[in-house]
């Protein structure tokens, strides 16, 4: 290949993806995919409960927490160890294919579920340099597992859909994260009721479960054999035939001319340096910019808003007297019907005015969620039902975009690297909570505001081909991100 130079691969895994159409491949990849997303919501909704529980319990002698900060330092090791996570995947993803991030988180999480289930106490568990007798690196093993495989998740997912149905089956994809919330609570109504007592080492296995069983349907699945069709047409391997043979035989689409699909030769990753220097460029950064504000707002929302719901309850008067536990399965429950409001905007909106609206929507809900701070609870309640109505929109957009903007060499790398920005967000929202919740509501309202409008400079991808570009010679820039059609390959 000639140095400075980019060659269009030519179309053909896309064009027999919407021609073999959706069927019983998808959904094995959709399980797969969705189970990192169970296993990683449950395991920090969990961390967060038990993180709580020391909070509420204040007997020195078994926990030796002292003051707040210390206090938080399960969730910030948690979080920690999520952003690591998340910035990882990217070589994984890029270099090595979609199929082994996800193997490595699930099979990293259960070997840190085993870990956590062996230490005695809540403070070995919990606190790390915060308190220096208990260093601990456990939730943070679990986090960084779980943040492994959340971009490369998404990114396969979106690499086996058709064009028209991409959308709707990523916004679906927002089950996940509802019942990964459902599953932890559910597991603290049966084991942990009041979220404190002698039962929390059953909670650590229960989040292991939803791990063990992926890791295990993964190891039986056919779809796990082979990378996406999109990923090995890329690299120009010959594997790429084989995926969609076996796509066509599981949705039973017939015979499929696939002899136009043989690749020249094998193609190199692209390097680290290949994948910073597209991102950068001036037809990208103005897109990495928005995305990196949208998945800011996208964790600020989704981590610091869990602290409001518990309270929206109790202020609301509707489960009066119930359990903690009953609570956090009602907050997990009421996220149900936002999923179903995403999958009709993604499906029938284009995709910028969809995250318009939606981000619009959210932030008039959490300016709404003042009320409940100031003795206003019906106005702070009906705030939290259109924020959970129309957030899972906002999110499910935001996880789509990168799979849709950047090309198939990049594709990894561009998410893990902007999702690692929003990740800063779980990092500082205990401190901005702690000095003010009402300071915390007005920032979220001012970036779902500044988010709704940046998305505007994206290009509008609804319906169309994902980019798929070859490499370029080491040390030259890679022109992944460019939105000319002209450019637009499988």
């Amino acid at each position: 290949m000639v140095p400075g130079k980019s060659r269009e691969i030519p179309a053909g895994a896309e064009d027999k993806i919407n021609e073999i159409g959706f069927g019983l491949y998808q959904v094995h990849v959709f399980v797969l995919c969705a189970g990192v997303v169970v296993a990683e919501s449950g395991g920090l909704q969990t961390s967060a409960a038990l993180a709580s529980a020391i909070m509420q319990d204040r007997t020195p002698t078994e926990y030796k927490v002292k003051g707040d900060l210390a206090q938080e330092a399960q969730m910030l090791s948690t979080y920690m160890g999520f952003a690591l996570g998340t910035i990882s995947s990217g070589f994984l993803g890029d270099y090595a294919g979609r199929r082994l991030p996800i193997f490595v988180a699930y099979l990293g999480m259960c070997c840190s579920v085993v870990g956590l289930y062996l230490m005695q106490t809540y403070a070995s568990l919990c606190l790390w340099a915060a308190v220096l007798e208990y260093p601990s690196l456990g939730f943070c093993s679990f986090g960084f597992f779980g943040g492994l495989g959340i971009p490369a998740a998404f990114i396969a997912l979106a690499e086996v859909c058709p064009s028209k149905l991409r959308g709707v089956t990523n916004a679906a994809m927002a089950f996940a994260f509802c019942f990964g919330d459902v599953w932890c609570a559910l597991g603290f109504r049966i084991l942990l009721p009041e979220l404190v007592g002698k039962a929390w080492h059953g909670m650590l296995l229960w989040i292991g479960i939803p791990p063990f069983l992926l890791l295990a349907f993964g190891l039986i699945s056919p779809v796990a054999r082979l990378d996406t069709a999109h990923f090995l047409s890329a690299r120009g391997q010959l594997e790429s035939v084989k995926v969609l043979e076996l796509m066509a035989s599981m949705n039973d689409s017939g015979r499929v001319d696939l002899s136009a699909m043989a690749p020249e030769h094998e193609e190199k990753p692209v390097s680290v340096s290949d994948a910073l220097q597209s991102l950068t460029s001036r037809e990208n950064s103005l897109s990495v910019l928005a995305l990196s504000v949208m998945f800011f707002v996208k964790d600020l929302a989704f981590y610091g808003m869990g602290a409001f719901l518990p309270l929206a309850w109790r202020k609301s008067s509707v489960l009066e007297g119930a359990l903690p536990a009953t609570e956090l399965l009602c907050t997990a429950l009421v996220g149900v019907p936002g999923v179903l409001v995403a999958m009709i905007l993604i499906f029938s909106l284009p995709r910028r005015l969809a995250y318009a609206v939606a981000a619009g929507i959210c932030a008039i809900g959490v300016y709404a969620v003042h009320g409940i701070l100031d003795q206003q609870a019906l106005f702070g309640v009906t705030g939290v039902v259109f924020y959970k109505l129309f957030y899972p929109t906002a999110q499910m957009i935001t996880f789509l975009f990168p799979a849709e903007v950047f090309s198939t060499q990049i594709r990894v790398w561009s998410m893990s690297i902007i999702a690692f920005c929003g990740r800063m967000a779980p990092l500082a929202v205990p401190w901005i909570v702690h000095t003010s919740q009402h300071l915390f509501l007005f920032l979220t309202m001012g970036f779902f505001v500044l988010a709704s409008l940046l998305v505007w400079s994206l290009p509008e991808t609804k319906d169309t081909e994902l980019k798929t570009l070859s490499p370029v010679a080491t040390n030259t820039r890679v022109k992944a991100g460019s939105c000319c059609r002209g450019n637009v390959g499988s």
